[in-house]
């Protein structure tokens, strides 16, 4: 889920979402639910080639008449090397979500989104389309379909953190019925997913929940390596070669930290063995 950080960069830049839609004038809906009106560019607060915060040493570089931000000159300029196709999505995904788009790939095709993407305003979410060609698709189809492609943006948008049911693995709708605390929300495929979600016992329920929760921080897995189990919500963490492992206990993780480096990051990168 995109997110905002501390103002980093001054001014607003203005972005009229008629250039890319090509929709119905201002205000006015158009089919799928869509409608075109202006939308304040926020400020950039991640590296757009690293995704980390940006701090105080700021590089920038200016690209399609775009200021594109970097944490460091280094990444600035490994930026600078890059062909224009790889620059387009590079840049795109920073000023994208300063736009306020909620999605880094296009519903359609699952391809990364350019600076240039066509953007459609969707039950006042913002989402984005490789190119207008995708976007006019998307807008031809029936108000159902559309909805179901644009289910998991509209959760998401309403701080859900899954897009399918943990009990019937159904895909969700909006609206669909909602478990939350003040971490976090978990919606359901109905009342009697719910139900059943609430009946388990509360072991179970924190498995089913981490398993939601944590590959949305970062974590690669939901299984433990060492006990072969579900991770927890309290489960310790520990990075290899720069990816997020999950351990179901402390015990578990110390059995890890014992471990060779090298059959550590066997177990990291399990895609690797084949």
């Amino acid at each position: 889920m995109r997110k905002t950080l501390p103002n980093l960069c001054a001014g607003l830049f203005v972005f009229v979402a008629a250039v890319h839609v090509g929709c119905a004038p201002k205000g006015q809906p158009d089919n799928a639910g869509t409608k075109t009106t202006r939308y304040e560019m926020g400020p950039a607060t991640t590296c757009a080639l690293s995704s980390e915060p940006l701090s105080g040493q700021t590089s920038v570089r200016t690209f399609a008449g775009e200021r594109i931000f970097f944490r460091s000159e280094a990444q600035a300029a490994a930026f600078d090397e890059m062909p224009g196709s790889a620059k387009r999505v590079i840049a795109g995904s920073q000023l994208l979500d300063r736009r306020g788009v909620i999605n880094a790939y296009c519903p359609l095709s699952q391809e990364p989104l350019p600076l240039d993407a066509g953007v459609v305003e969707y039950r006042s979410v913002l989402i984005g389309f490789i190119d207008q060609k995708h976007l006019d698709q998307f807008n031809a189809l029936p108000e159902d379909v559309t909805l179901r492609i644009c289910a998991r943006y509209l959760l998401e948008a309403d701080g859900v953190a899954n897009a399918r049911c943990p009990i019937t693995d159904e895909l969700l709708l909006p609206d669909a019925p909602v478990w939350e605390d003040e971490r976090y929300k978990i919606a359901f495929s109905d009342t009697a997913a719910l139900a059943t979600f609430n009946a388990l016992a509360r072991t179970r329920r924190n498995e089913l929940t981490a398993r939601i929760i944590l590959p949305d921080r970062g974590v690669a897995n939901v299984v433990c390596p060492i006990t072969d189990r579900p991770i927890r919500l309290d489960s310790p963490i520990i990075n290899i070669e720069g990816r997020d492992i999950a351990l179901r206990n402390v015990d578990a993780a110390r059995a890890f930290n014992k471990l060779t480096r090298a059959e550590q990051v066997r177990y990291a990168y399990p895609e690797d063995e084949h």
